[in-house]
C-alpha cells in the first residue's frame, strides 16, 4: 500500500511539473536599448550605458474588465513609470513621456 501511495504522490508531482507553464522571458532589442521581461520583472539597458531593473512588486496590475485593456504592461517606482506595449517602450515622469523606443 505504501508502494501505491508512492507511485500515486511521484505521478501526482511529475504532472504538476508537466502541467505548469513556464513563463517566458521576452526581450525586446530596441533602437536605443534593450528591454527584458521575465516573470513580472522589467530590466531595461541602453546602449549609451546604464541599467534599470524593476521587481514584481513594481509592476501595475491591470484591473481592467475590458480584454484588449491590458495590452500595456507598466511598472511604477517613485515618479517614473515604466511601460511597455508590444515592441513600444515608454516611460514618464508624472504622466509625461521623457523616452520611448521602440523595437528594430
Amino acid at each position: 500500500m505504501k508502494k501505491i501511495l508512492s507511485i500515486l504522490s511521484l505521478a501526482a508531482i511529475s504532472t504538476t511539473v508537466i502541467v505548469a507553464p513556464a513563463c517566458a522571458e521576452f526581450t525586446i532589442r530596441g533602437h536605443k536599448g534593450t528591454y527584458t521581461l521575465n516573470e513580472g520583472t522589467y530590466r531595461g539597458c541602453l546602449n549609451s550605458g546604464g541599467c534599470v531593473t524593476l521587481g514584481p512588486k513594481y509592476q501595475i496590475p491591470c484591473n481592467s474588465p475590458e480584454a484588449d485593456a491590458c495590452e500595456v504592461v507598466s511598472w511604477k517606482k517613485g515618479q517614473y513609470v515604466y511601460s511597455v506595449h508590444d515592441d513600444n517602450i515608454y516611460v514618464s515622469k508624472n504622466g509625461r513621456t521623457i523616452f520611448q523606443d521602440r523595437g528594430k
